[in-house]
């Protein structure tokens, strides 16, 4: 994201309310975090405020990990909601993971200008959310999909196959790869002797011990 982006006022992701985190939320975490550690004002929004008791487990470097809610964006009643609380400015960038597309009609509903973003990080939920929330599959810049940022190359064609009729700028499809943590996750665990099963130049079989990475 530019430096430019910085003049935005909040960036706000959406993320389900669950109570053992999925490897989608921990990124939409790590997203947040990042950003805040950059200068940018990001926050995780889950659905209901009881969730803040349970969420920060979650959390990798909590002071730069901030939450709002939806019921103090929207007033819900009987699970729907009734009127716009929140002040949202056009500045404002409100991400939406995939499998809450019916929520880019929430936010076009209540006619909020801020910028849209499709967070895909997958492509098997995109279909299904859309019919079960219309009982069709609607394009893109019909529910008000300004961008969309995905992991990879095969979600990002997945977006592009998608909306051919109403295709979208490459610029708009922005790819931020998922990145493996070279703490947890490296090669460097030095050196074993192992014995193998080796065939001779007679075509015997043997075992030798050899020396293989750990």
């Amino acid at each position: 994201m530019s430096k430019s982006l910085k003049s935005m006022n909040k960036i706000f992701y959406l993320c389900p309310d669950m109570k053992e985190p999925s490897g989608g939320i921990n990124v939409i975490y790590d997203h947040v975090i990042e950003l805040n550690k950059k200068g940018f004002k990001a926050y995780v929004v889950h659905l209901q405020k009881e969730f803040g008791k349970i969420n920060k487990k979650f959390g990798k470097d909590l002071k730069y990990l901030n939450f709002y809610y939806l019921d103090k964006m929207f007033k819900i009643e009987d699970g729907q909601p009734k009127e716009k609380l929140y002040n949202f400015s056009k500045n404002d960038i409100i991400v939406i993971p995939e499998g809450f597309i019916n929520f880019f009609q929430l936010f076009k509903q209540f006619d909020v200008q801020s910028k849209k973003i499709l967070f895909a990080q997958g492509w098997s939920y995109i279909i299904p959310s859309m019919l079960n929330s219309f009982r069709q599959v609607v394009p893109f810049k019909a529910l008000g999909i300004d961008k969309v940022l995905t992991v990879g190359d095969k979600v990002t064609q997945f977006i592009k196959d998608m909306n051919i009729q109403n295709s979208y700028n490459d610029e708009d499809i922005i790819k931020i790869p998922n990145y493996v943590d070279d703490k947890m996750f490296n090669t460097d665990f030095g050196m074993e002797k192992v014995e193998e099963v080796i065939e001779t130049e007679d075509g015997d079989l043997d075992i030798k011990e050899v020396e293989k990475l750990k």
